[in-house]
């Protein structure tokens, strides 16, 4: 969420975002096509690529968070990695 006023960065923000989740999920679409084109004549090979699949569903860019409640901490973890990436996505513009 981008607490900010200004119009112009709210598009930037929404179309950089809109932009790399789609680069995502396109990614991990084509890795997991190719898993599974290469086990194809394998049943437990295939099983163990959908389970990977499954579980990285549960997965936070590489890391997994389990979601404590009571933890006060929790929401300055949220704040510091989607900083980061906000860091990331800034020093990598996308030209349009």
């Amino acid at each position: 969420m981008l607490l900010t006023n200004n119009p112009s960065i709210s598009v930037k923000y929404r179309f950089y975002r809109n932009k790399i989740t789609h680069l995502k999920e396109s990614l991990k679409q084509n890795y997991y096509s190719s898993k599974l084109e290469n086990c194809r004549n394998d049943v437990r090979k295939t099983w163990n690529v959908i389970n990977e699949s499954i579980s990285a569903k549960n997965e936070v860019c590489g890391e997994t968070y389990n979601a404590d409640l009571n933890n006060q901490n929790h929401s300055e973890e949220l704040n510091i990695h989607f900083s980061n990436i906000a860091k990331i996505i800034m020093a990598h513009p996308v030209v349009v």
